[in-house]
């Protein structure tokens, strides 16, 4: 008897040891397969056990793509679990997916789950009892996607969840239960028509639609108060949109680059300040005319740059930091001129003397002005002022200026010679990038910096003058300049000289001749980048050593150059390598020169000195 109860006792024992392994044996984290080859881990084992998805065994190379359905639930070891989140990575780089259906059970769509899903067509997401996330990166990169079905439980969209999906076409409507779409959350989707936005929304992110080329049109509700950097960029079909009322911030480059783009209506604010920053409209070529409200309080740099039609900018008259007169931009007081429309009509301006500064990109591709008058209040130029003004010939600035910003003239195509100012000692960077036809420019004995490709491709310089006041000249400031036959530098002590990469890139230097003072030939022929000249001389003093501005009034006719009020003065005309064309002493007030050839050339009368371009 006694055998029998141990016997039963110890089956006993079994049956529980092995009841326990079997409800024992799952735990959060353990990983399966289902019976369509997804495989699932396990996330709680609490009274509602869950389940995230964490990937799938892809399909063979040349089966068909397959379609994934995400369940409800999964049934396992008499258990049933709810399947709540698609873990981040779980379908990363699977080729062979064609679709994907996700149930109303999935809260969380993690980070890049389906990133680069390169044959992933159609997307379907069922709407949640409680709140759905796509977060970031999710479907980044599916390039075959044409179509998704957004959720109505959807509350957020994460950065760059869409990005590059280049097919996604259609419209495609955003619940209003959204609050939150990051940043780049669909730039590049080139082919997506059309957008309707939730008013739930506060800010359009940066980067949101970019490079959306077919979008158009689209509105933006009037929840929204900011509107991000680049969130419109290279939205080629948009032709026109509406900003509400409740913008307050329009950061850089908003709508930058959207070339058909005609229409801008910005609503004014009645209880805030509205802020529109730097390039915002930067390459809106269709833009003729704009608007300014009241309610505008800030306008950043360059906003209209690049907007090659645009010939007329007004200002509400209660605006009270800003003003428009004859449709050009200023401040209040106009002592800043901030934009001058690059279609406006009329070949000459003169800028008005309450003007004390030009301001970022104001006369940025005016290609009808052929003469610009800058008076003697101004004294600051900022950075690309009069880049692309592609018709201007010459450009005096006064000695009122001492300060000149990058790329100044760059691109100025057809500028020939200018005099910059003895107030300077500066002459920045790109200041003459590409400005192919000058043949002529006088830097100042005050200048002590000369800054990274100030005179980059100027193909038609022939000559320059270094003065002995210059101690640092940086990388590629005369590079690409294949024209110059002659540089003369003054500097007699090039210890004292810092000098960048790459200065003298693709001059000849079999063919330019490099005459430095007298006695430094030899410090010369050894220093870095000045021995490479095969032709270095000791120059010899001309006579040219003042750069006092000659104001004597002149007449050119021909090859001749008529100068008055000289009587009694000392009066020589030379060529750019400092050769003596004429050389008297005036006893008339009207004296005549004649020039052998078309050229530019300086004329001195005592101390002052001009150049001259006889075309």
């Amino acid at each position: 008897m006694k055998k029998k109860i141990n016997l039963l006792r110890i089956f006993t024992v079994l049956v529980l040891m092995t009841t326990t392994m079997l409800t024992a044996s799952a735990t959060v984290g353990d990983t399966f397969f289902d019976g369509n080859n997804v495989k699932y881990k396990i996330t709680s084992e609490s009274y509602y056990p869950t389940v995230a998805v964490i990937g799938v065994t892809e399909p063979q190379l040349h089966s068909p793509a397959v379609e994934v359905n995400i369940p409800t639930k999964f049934h396992r070891n008499g258990k049933v679990y709810i399947v709540t989140e698609i873990e981040k990575w779980s379908f990363r780089n699977k080729k062979r997916i064609s679709s994907v259906n996700i149930s109303h059970t999935v809260r969380y769509i993690r980070e890049q789950a389906f990133w680069n899903c390169t044959d992933l067509k159609t997307v379907t997401i069922a709407t949640n009892g409680s709140e759905t996330r796509i977060e970031k990166g999710a479907f980044r990169e599916c390039r075959s996607l044409t179509s998704i079905t957004l959720p109505n439980s959807l509350k957020s969209i994460g950065e760059n969840a869409f990005y590059l999906c280049e097919n996604l076409s259609g419209t495609l409507t955003i619940p209003n239960t959204v609050t939150s779409i990051r940043k780049s959350a669909f730039s590049g989707c080139s082919k997506l028509k059309s957008v309707i936005l939730p008013n739930t929304i506060t800010e359009i992110s940066d980067n949101l639609f970019a490079q959306c080329r077919e979008l158009n049109p689209i509105t933006i509700p009037n929840t929204v108060t900011s509107i991000g950097e680049y969130a419109f960029e290279g939205c080629n079909a948009l032709v026109s949109i509406t900003i509400p009322s409740s913008v307050v911030t329009i950061k850089k480059k908003a709508f930058s680059g959207c070339f058909r783009l005609a229409s801008v209506t910005i609503s004014n604010n009645p209880n805030n300040m509205t802020t529109i920053g730097d390039n915002v409209f930067n390459y809106c070529s269709r833009l003729s005319s704009i608007s300014i409200p009241q309610s505008v309080g800030t306008i950043g740099n360059g906003v209209f740059s690049n907007c090659s039609l645009l010939n007329s900018i007004t200002v509400d008259a209660n605006n009270g930091n800003y003003c428009s007169n004859d449709g050009i931009l200023f401040d209040k007081q106009q002592t800043k001129l901030l934009c001058y429309p690059a279609n406006k009509q009329g070949n000459s301006y003169n800028i008005p003397n309450t003007v004390q500064e030009i301001g970022h990109s104001a006369f940025f591709g005016a290609r009808l002005l052929r003469t610009i008058i800058i008076p003697t209040s101004v004294t600051t130029i900022q950075k690309s002022a009069f880049s692309g003004v592609s018709n201007i010939t010459t450009m005096e600035i006064p000695t009122s200026v001492t300060t000149i910003g990058n790329e100044i003239f760059k691109g100025c195509s057809q500028l020939q010679t200018i005099d910059l100012p003895a107030s300077i000692s500066v002459i920045p960077s790109n200041a003459f990038e590409d400005c192919r036809k000058l043949t002529s420019v006088t830097i100042p004995q005050t200048v002590t910096t000369i800054n990274f490709g100030a005179f980059l491709g100027c193909q038609k310089l022939v000559s320059i003058i270094i003065p002995n006041s210059v101690t640092t000249i940086q990388g590629y400031v005369f590079s690409k300049c294949t024209g110059l036959t002659t540089i003369i530098s003054k500097i007699e002590n090039l210890n004292n000289l810092t000098m960048g990469n790459k200065v003298f890139y693709k001059v000849n230097k079999q063919a330019c001749t490099l005459k430095v003072p007298q006695g430094t030939k030899g410090a010369y022929e050894l220093a870095t980048q000045w021995r490479d000249f095969e032709n270095i001389e000791e120059n010899q003093s001309t006579g040219i050593c003042n750069t006092n501005r000659l104001n004597n009034p002149i007449a050119l006719l021909g090859k001749n150059i008529t100068v008055s009020q000289v009587a009694g003065k000392s009066v020589r005309l030379y060529n750019l390598k400092g050769q003596i064309i004429e050389n008297l002493n005036a006893t008339q007030e009207n004296v005549t020169l004649s020039v052998p050839q078309t050229g530019t050339y300086i004329l001195q009368v005592d101390n002052g000195t001009r150049k001259i371009v006889v075309n």
